[in-house]
C-alpha cells in the first residue's frame, strides 16, 4: 500500500488509498431445508487523487498481488490520473492522522470463529423451534457471518485500519391460512454472536403468527397507526435523505434551510451514532479516515445538523461530520451510520390497550413509493392488525397507508419504551394519528 501511494505521488499532488478485504459465509435454508453454504471472498483497492485541483478515482479487485506487479500499479494510477482531468473540483484536503480513535467494539472473536457446521446447526435449531409451534409453515432462513478488514492511508500522513465481525440472521415464514398466504419476517443484525438468537427470533415469529388466526375489516379513512420497529424506517427514510449533505448542497432537500427549526414533535430525539458497541454500522472512522461520533440530528423535534463527507462539506463551507461512507470501488458519499430514535415511556402493550380504533403495521411492501424526498409515503400493508377498544381483533388485508412524514411525526401520540434493531436502525414503536388508510 505504501509503495502504491509513493508511486502515485510522483504524478499526483495528493492521494489516498483505501484497502478492503471481506470474507463472508452465507448459509441459506429454503422450505425448512438447507439449500447451500458458500464462502465468499472479496478484496480491493480504491485510489483517489487530487491533481491540479481536481478529483480522480480508480479501483481494482486485484489487490492480492498488485504490490508486486508494476503494470497493475501503473494502470491503477494512470486511470485515476486520467479521470482527474475531467473530475470534480476538490474542495477539501485529505485528513491527517487523528490524535485518538474512538474505542468502538466491533470485533467479536466468537463470531469470527463460527464454523459452517455451527452456523448450519444454528439455522436448523431456529427452524425447529418455529415448526414445533407452527408445523405447516415453510421457513426460509439466511445466516451470514462475515469478517472485514479496512485500511486507509493518504499523503497527509494518515494510516488507520480496523477489523470488524458481523453476523446477520434473517428468517421468513410462509403459511397457508384458508384462501390467504401469510408471510412473516424477522431478523437480527450485530457484530457479536449471541446464543439468545436461537430462542429470540423463533419466538418473535411465533408471536406474530399467533395474531394472524382471525381476519378483520378496516374502512377507508384517517386513523391512528402504530408503526412497529420493523417499519419505522418508512418514517425515517425521508428524514435521512433530507439530512444528506449532497441533497442539501444541490438545493433539493426540504431540510436545507431548517437548521434550528422544529420539524417534528418536540418529544422526538434522533441521533446518528457510529460508536455503539457491536451495532451493525458502527466503526471508529468513516471511509475517508475521519473519526466517527455520536451526534444529535433532531433534538426535541429541532433539526440540529446535516451529514457531510469531506467534499460535500467543502462545497458547503462546513466540516465533515464523519459520515463519508463508501466501498473500495466508489467515491465517498454522506450517509447515516446507526440511526437511533430515543425511546419513550409507554410499552407497546399499553399503547394497544389505550387505542380505541386503529391499526398496527408490522410489515409493508413498496417502501420508497411516492415523493420520498418531500416526505411522502404510500405503501401496501403486508402484515397489519386491527385494534378495537384496546384489543387486537384480527389481521387486515388489501390495505394501503399513506401520508407525509413531517405531518405524521407532528401528530405523534406516544413513543414506545422498547427499542429494537432492524439492520442499522434502532427504534421503538411510534404511535401516530391521522394516517390515511385505504382498504379495497
Amino acid at each position: 500500500m505504501e509503495h502504491i501511494l509513493n508511486c502515485c505521488l510522483k504524478q499526483a499532488d495528493s492521494a489516498e488509498i483505501i484497502y478492503a478485504q471481506r470474507e463472508s459465509m452465507p448459509v441459506k435454508f429454503e422450505s425448512n431445508k438447507l439449500k447451500c453454504i458458500r464462502l465468499k471472498q472479496t478484496e480491493g483497492i480504491g485510489l483517489r487523487v487530487i491533481h491540479h485541483g481536481q478529483i480522480g478515482f480508480s479501483s481494482t479487485t486485484a489487490a492480492g498481488d498488485i504490490a508486486s506487479n508494476p503494470d497493475r500499479i501503473d494502470k491503477l494510477i494512470t486511470y485515476a490520473m486520467e479521470s482527474a482531468s475531467f473530475g470534480q473540483e476538490a474542495r477539501f484536503v485529505f485528513p491527517s492522522q487523528p490524535e485518538t480513535l474512538k474505542d468502538v467494539c466491533i470485533f467479536d472473536k466468537e463470531t469470527a470463529l463460527l464454523s459452517d457446521r455451527e452456523i448450519k446447526t444454528m439455522g436448523e435449531e431456529i427452524i425447529a423451534c418455529i415448526l414445533e409451534k407452527e408445523p405447516d409453515i415453510q421457513c426460509g432462513l439466511e445466516i451470514n457471518r462475515s469478517m472485514s478488514t479496512i485500511r486507509i492511508l493518504n499523503s497527509s500522513g494518515l494510516d488507520v485500519s480496523y477489523e470488524k465481525s458481523h453476523l446477520s440472521v434473517s428468517v421468513e415464514g410462509l403459511l397457508v391460512s384458508g384462501q390467504s398466504l401469510i408471510w412473516v419476517f424477522d431478523g437480527e443484525w450485530s457484530c457479536k454472536y449471541s446464543k439468545d438468537l436461537l430462542s429470540k427470533i423463533p419466538q418473535k415469529i411465533i408471536d406474530v403468527l399467533s395474531l394472524t388466526k382471525k381476519d378483520a375489516v378496516v374502512k377507508t379513512g384517517q386513523m391512528p397507526v402504530i408503526f412497529t420497529p420493523h417499519v419505522v424506517s418508512i418514517l425515517l427514510e425521508p428524514i435521512e435523505l433530507g439530512l444528506n449533505g449532497k441533497m442539501v448542497q444541490k438545493g433539493v432537500s426540504p431540510l436545507g434551510e431548517r437548521i434550528g427549526q422544529q420539524i417534528v414533535d418536540s418529544r422526538l430525539n434522533i441521533m446518528d451514532d457510529a460508536t455503539i458497541d457491536f451495532a451493525s454500522n458502527s466503526c471508529p472512522i468513516d471511509g475517508e479516515g475521519v473519526s466517527t461520533s455520536k451526534s444529535a440530528l433532531i433534538e426535541n423535534g429541532i433539526l440540529k445538523r446535516h451529514l457531510f463527507d469531506l467534499q460535500t462539506a467543502g462545497l458547503m463551507n462546513s466540516k465533515s461530520t464523519g459520515n463519508g461512507y463508501r466501498s473500495f470501488d466508489s467515491l465517498p458519499s454522506p450517509h447515516c451510520s446507526n440511526l437511533v430514535v430515543q425511546p419513550g415511556e409507554m410499552s407497546l402493550d399499553k399503547m394497544i390497550k389505550q387505542m380505541k380504533n386503529g391499526l398496527i403495521v408490522q410489515q409493508v411492501i413498496g417502501v420508497g413509493q411516492g415523493n420520498v424526498l418531500a416526505g411522502e409515503f404510500s405503501v401496501n400493508v403486508d402484515l397489519g392488525f386491527k385494534v378495537e377498544n384496546g384489543e387486537i381483533v384480527g389481521r387486515i388485508k388489501d390495505t394501503m397507508i399513506a401520508g407525509n412524514v413531517y405531518e405524521t411525526l407532528n401528530h405523534l401520540i406516544e413513543i414506545g419504551s422498547e427499542a429494537s434493531c432492524y439492520d442499522s436502525i434502532l427504534a421503538p414503536p411510534l404511535w401516530v394519528d391521522g394516517v390515511s388508510v385505504v382498504s379495497e
